[in-house]
């Protein structure tokens, strides 16, 4: 094969030195704020918000993220500036340009990744000192039920950047335990043991658990 032909790969770094300094930041400094969840269903009766009032309370909270190679989406879960994505994302990246659904653009450094939920985090930090991001709450997965309308905010594409659809709850899978081969490593807790995380990430992602013809909060 014609190695001019290959696609470039990225930097490979060798050191040389048996050690070297690597300055970190504290996780204290990184994890500021706190996540908002909504773990109790609210109960009968609740209004329940239209379509066009969840847009505007969830969308500013949606952020597209864009790298050289790739792009996705993400929110934000607190207000000084931490954004879940998909780990899938995330791997590869220390950085990725944030565009919020205002036309701002910042840098968003990825903080955490966890390939076996495909959860990661990225991190913001405000330019002006006390100002507050649009966080969006969580909600337990255990509430959400099948067939469930649910808001979908998003970024499909630089030509679709922060488009809002419908849908609903698509089927609830509960896989078998993960068993390791004869011989291999022990493995991570089954897909079975935490559902919950799974799905309140993929769902919060894609849809921002907005409460369409639901009477809970998220």
């Amino acid at each position: 094969m014609d190695r001019s032909a290959r696609p470039p790969s990225r930097p490979v770094w060798l050191f040389k030195s048996d050690h070297f300094q690597v300055d970190l930041p504290l996780a204290s400094d990184t994890f500021t704020g706190k996540i908002n969840a909504s773990l109790v269903v609210q109960p009968a009766g609740t209004p329940v918000l239209s379509l066009e009032e969840l847009v505007k309370r969830t969308k500013p909270a949606v952020v597209y993220l864009k790298a050289l190679d790739r792009a996705g989406s993400g929110f934000f879960v607190t207000d000084t500036g931490v954004i879940a994505i998909n780990a899938h994302l995330a791997r590869g990246e220390s950085s990725f340009l944030a565009i919020l659904s205002s036309g701002a653009q910042l840098e968003a450094k990825v903080v955490y990744v966890d390939a076996d939920l495909d959860i990661a985090l990225a991190k913001i930090n405000s330019t002006s000192p006390g100002f507050l991001f649009p966080s969006i709450a969580l909600a337990d997965a255990a509430t959400v039920r099948q067939g469930e309308s649910v808001l979908a905010i998003g970024n499909p594409g630089d030509a679709m950047l922060f488009g809002v659809t419908q849908g609903i709850v698509a089927p609830w899978v509960n896989f078998p335990p993960l068993v390791p081969a004869p011989g291999s490593k022990p493995m991570r807790p089954s897909i079975r043991e935490i559902p919950a995380a799974r799905s309140s990430t993929c769902a919060a992602k894609s849809s921002a658990l907005t409460p369409k013809s639901s009477s809970r909060k998220t």
